[in-house]
């Protein structure tokens, strides 16, 4: 999993400012994302080679949604705030009749830092296009950001809203090096895809010649949040087979 949504520069922005202690202790986290083109049971109607094969556990395993966006949720939410996982319980569900896989997951969250969250993830939120947004409150204040969005952070402090614009002034490093286009020209999906694939190609140059790769290039994602993703996965099948219980995320390296 490439996890892209963590290449926009609002999104490292995001990051930057929890680092920096602009929020204080992270306390809650918000994370959602919610779709709805599988409203319907199109899989079994034709015409959708992408709802075909995620919905077919023989094709994509044991898991859809939970699987296909919620590991994106996991790994932005743990990227911006700066803390882990550590439990969780899953309201894991299929909500479209005759669906071999779940399609709707309400997760709760609990971080190893104390704070307290919730994932929603869904392939059947009616009307949703690609829902992605996240929310970090902290002892300070909050902030959110939405991808639909994706050049503008809310940053909301007791002294009132602020809303931080990529091109804007102020913005970190890891903002900066993650920004391609002018202020006005909005940076997109496939923009944040280029802003890893130079993390990667920065590290390989770096190894090959036995230099220092820049010390931004720590923000793009490595195998071990591929496999932490899979253990996201099996964590919240195991709560839904035992009826949402909570469950201990594995301590991986």
């Amino acid at each position: 999993v490439t996890y892209n949504y963590s290449g926009y520069p609002m999104a490292r922005q995001a990051r930057a400012l929890v680092e920096d202690g602009v929020l204080g202790q992270v306390r809650q986290i918000q994370v959602e994302f919610v779709l709805g083109w599988l409203s319907t049971p199109i899989e079994s109607q034709g015409g959708s080679k992408q709802a075909e094969w995620r919905t077919d556990p023989k094709r994509s395993g044991p898991s859809f949604v939970i699987a296909d966006v919620g590991t994106h949720c996991l790994h932005l939410a743990e990227f911006v705030a700066g803390c882990r996982l550590a439990r969780l319980a899953a309201d894991v569900a299929t909500v479209v009749p005759g669906r071999a896989l779940e399609d709707d997951a309400q997760v709760l969250l609990r971080f190893d830092n104390g704070a307290r969250g919730m994932m929603w993830v869904s392939g059947v939120a009616a009307g949703e296009t690609a829902g992605l947004r996240i929310r970090v409150y902290g002892e300070k204040g909050h902030i959110a950001w939405n991808q639909s969005r994706p050049d503008d952070l809310t940053l909301a402090l007791p002294d009132g809203v602020r809303m931080l614009t990529r091109g804007g002034a102020g913005l970190s490093p890891a903002a900066k090096r993650a920004t391609h286009m002018v202020a006005g020209l909005p940076e997109g999906f496939f923009d944040a895809f280029a802003v890893l694939y130079r993390d990667f190609a920065d590290i390989i140059v770096a190894r090959r010649s036995g230099g220092a790769a820049d010390p931004l290039t720590r923000l793009a994602p490595t195998a071990a949040d591929g496999v932490r993703g899979c253990a996201f996965v099996e964590a919240a099948l195991a709560s839904r087979q035992a009826d949402g219980g909570w469950v201990e995320m594995p301590a991986l390296a």
